[in-house]
C-alpha cells in the first residue's frame, strides 16, 4: 500500500513535469505551423524543425496523461470492488487507502449495524485478526451483545474529536487513531469510543478495529468513576465494552458535555447570585458548606495526575435549563475559582476568578 502510494505520487510529479513539456512543445508547434504558412519562410528548414520538435515533446506527454488516466480509473474500480466485496472494514483498508475520518465511518457503521441486526460473526470481523486471536475474544463479544440495547444505527452520532498517529519507515507505513463519538436520544445519552488501525504494510494482521466502548449514562459514569469521585482503570482488557445502566442502578448526570455519577442534595439550589456570593465569602469551600446554604456537592471529580479536586453544585435553572456551578479546589480545599456550567458547557462564565496560593501557604 505504501508502495502504491509513493508511485502515485511519482505518476503526478512525472504528469506535472510531462505538462509543461507538452505545453512547450505544443507552443513549438503552432509556431512552427505559422511561420511555415508565411510565405517568406518557405523552403525554410527552421519550421519544420519546430514543428518536429514540437510533436516529439507532446507524445510522451500524452502518452503520459493516458497511463495515468488508465491507473487512475483501475485503482478506482479496485477501490469499488473491494467496498462491494470486503466483509468488514478489516478487509476493505487491506486492500484500499483511506483516510482517518473516512475509517472512522466505515467502522462505525459496520459495527452498529451488525450488532443492530445482532449478526455476532459479521461484528467480529471488524476487529484486527491479532485481537480475535484473543482467548477472551469471543466471550467478550457474547458479553457485548448481552448488554448492547439496539436502535444505535439509527441514531446521529457527533464527533468530539479524532486523535492519530503513526509511523513511516522507508517507505512502510503505520497508521491508527481514536475517536469519541455522543449523542442525546428521548432523555438518554450515549457514548462511544472507537480505536482503530486502517493501515500497516509490515503488519497486516493488525489492521482493524482494536477498541469499541458504547456506554449510556449510567454506564459511563459507573464504569469510568467509582463512588468518591476517582477514576477507574481497567487495564488492557477493555477494548470491548458495552455498559448500560439505568437510572435505578446508577445515579448519573450530563454536565458540561460529560457523564457524572450524581449525588441528591437535602439542601434546595441556590441562584447563581445567592451562589456567587457564598463563594466569595468562602476560603475554603467548607467555609460554605458550614453556612448550611448548600450542602455536600452533587459531582466530585479527583483530577487525573493532579492533587486538586472539581466539585459540581446544582444551581436554579434558567429560560434555557438547567444550570450548574463547577468549583476547582486544591488539596487543603481552598477553592481555586468557579465557573458557571450547562449541560453541555463546562466554562460559560468565571463567577470566581482564579485565586493564587496565599505566599504564607
Amino acid at each position: 500500500m505504501a508502495l502504491a502510494t509513493v508511485l502515485v505520487l511519482i505518476m503526478l510529479i512525472i504528469a506535472a513535469i510531462m505538462g509543461i513539456v507538452f505545453l512547450i512543445g505544443l507552443v513549438l508547434l503552432i509556431a512552427g505551423i505559422v511561420h511555415k504558412s508565411r510565405e517568406r519562410n518557405k523552403g525554410k528548414k527552421s519550421p519544420v524543425v519546430m514543428i518536429v520538435t514540437g510533436a516529439i515533446m507532446m507524445v510522451p506527454s500524452l502518452l503520459c496523461v493516458i497511463l495515468l488516466a488508465i491507473g487512475i480509473i483501475g485503482s478506482e474500480r479496485e477501490r469499488r470492488y473491494w467496498e462491494q466485496e470486503a466483509d468488514s472494514v478489516a478487509e476493505l483498508w487491506k486492500h484500499v487507502s483511506v483516510t482517518d475520518e473516512k475509517a472512522a465511518d466505515q467502522a462505525l457503521d459496520a459495527l452498529l449495524q451488525s450488532a443492530d441486526e445482532g449478526d455476532k460473526e459479521a461484528f467480529a470481523k471488524n476487529f484486527a485478526d491479532t485481537l480475535r486471536e484473543d482467548p477472551e475474544f469471543d466471550g467478550m463479544v457474547d458479553e457485548f451483545f448481552r448488554e448492547y440495547p439496539g436502535g444505535l444505527a439509527d441514531l446521529k452520532f457527533k464527533n468530539d474529536g479524532m486523535a492519530g498517529g503513526g509511523a513511516s519507515n522507508r517507505g512502510h507505513t503505520e497508521r491508527h487513531a481514536t475517536t469519541n463519538y455522543d449523542t442525546a436520544f428521548w432523555g438518554e445519552s450515549y457514548y462511544i469510543r472507537l480505536s482503530f488501525v486502517y493501515k500497516n504494510d509490515d503488519h497486516p494482521e493488525e489492521i482493524g478495529v482494536t477498541g469499541f466502548q458504547v456506554m449510556n449514562l449510567g454506564g459511563y459514569a459507573e464504569y469510568h468513576y467509582d463512588e468518591n469521585g476517582y477514576e477507574n482503570y481497567h487495564g488492557d482488557d477493555d477494548y470491548l465494552v458495552c455498559c448500560i445502566r439505568t437510572p435505578d442502578e446508577v445515579s448519573a448526570r450530563r454536565v458540561g458535555g460529560h457523564a457524572w455519577r450524581w449525588r441528591e442534595s437535602d439542601v434546595e439550589p441556590l441562584s447563581l447570585e445567592d451562589m456567587k456570593a457564598l463563594l466569595e465569602d468562602s476560603f475554603y469551600l467548607q467555609d460554605a458548606i458550614n453556612t448550611g446554604r448548600i450542602g455536600q456537592p452533587n459531582i466530585e471529580y479527583h483530577i487525573s495526575n493532579s492533587t486538586g479536586i472539581d466539585y459540581y453544585y446544582e444551581i436554579t435553572p434558567d429560560m434555557t435549563g438547567s444550570r450548574y456551578i463547577n468549583i476547582s479546589t486544591s488539596s487543603d480545599d481552598r477553592i481555586i475559582d468557579a465557573w458557571l456550567c450547562t449541560d453541555e458547557k463546562r466554562s460559560v462564565e468565571n463567577i470566581i476568578e482564579f485565586r493564587p496560593k496565599p505566599e504564607n501557604g
